[in-house]
């Protein structure tokens, strides 16, 4: 048999992640699954972990599987499984799979380099994030003693975003000088600053003006801005 198989594996975990292409998380900060205990694994708990952007690998996205400080489970338990991400129909997208690890607990083992960020940011968005929404899935199973039960599990995430527009009319545009600042603030319903702006033009490389826009914004629980003008 190979490894497609599912009934080869103890334990599936299929884990959702939507809004993907929002997240900030760096090195050891990470996206964690939530915590999942694998009773035909001498009840062990386990979670997924991925690293959108790694330390010393940032245009890779990093997978791992991380043993949590479990009581009932033994000191050290010999694990095979496979990381994929898959497709809106099911087919596998990537696939690397570890063939034995030791796990003792509070530790975890994977790929630093799992995916290009790239592919799934950018030059395949639509195959790898359908609906902004990343899955990946985990097969496992002990090297020694498998039990012959099948248990599949299923976990989701959601990055949460708030999404605002806001029309800027600028008066007298065309009579702005280099340098000259013209601010704006971004305001929640409770009279909030939650952003400032301050455009101003500036003599470019070929003496066209250019336009620029610094931005700065005072809500502390904010970890990414994306921003469109139009």
């Amino acid at each position: 048999m190979t490894d497609e198989i599912n009934d080869e594996y103890e334990i599936i975990i299929l884990w959702n992640i939507e809004n993907y292409h929002l997240s900030w998380q760096q090195n050891i900060e990470g996206l964690h699954s939530p915590i999942f205990t694998a009773t035909t694994m001498e009840s062990t708990k386990w979670r997924l972990v991925l690293n959108p952007s790694e330390e010393d690998y940032e245009d890779h996205i990093g997978f791992y599987l991380y043993r949590e400080d479990d009581v009932a489970g033994p000191k050290s338990i010999n694990i095979t499984y496979i990381f994929e991400i898959l497709g809106s129909d099911g087919s596998v997208l990537s696939k690397e799979k570890i063939d034995k690890h030791a796990f003792v607990k509070e530790s975890n083992f994977g790929f630093p380099t799992f995916i290009e960020r790239n592919r799934v940011l950018q030059l395949e968005k639509d195959r790898f994030l359908p609906l902004n929404t990343l899955t990946v899935r985990c097969r496992m199973r002990r090297c020694e003693n498998k039990s012959q039960e099948r248990v599949q599990m299923y976990a989701k995430t959601v990055i949460d975003f708030e999404k605002m527009s806001f029309i800027w009319a600028i008066d007298k545009f065309s009579c702005l000088k280099n340098d000259q600042k013209v601010p704006f603030e971004m305001k929640s319903t409770s009279k909030e600053i939650l952003m400032s702006f301050d455009l101003f033009l500036r003599e470019g490389q070929h003496s066209d003006d250019l336009i620029f826009i610094d931005v700065q914004c005072f809500k502390k629980t904010v970890n990414i801005s994306s921003l469109k003008f139009l």
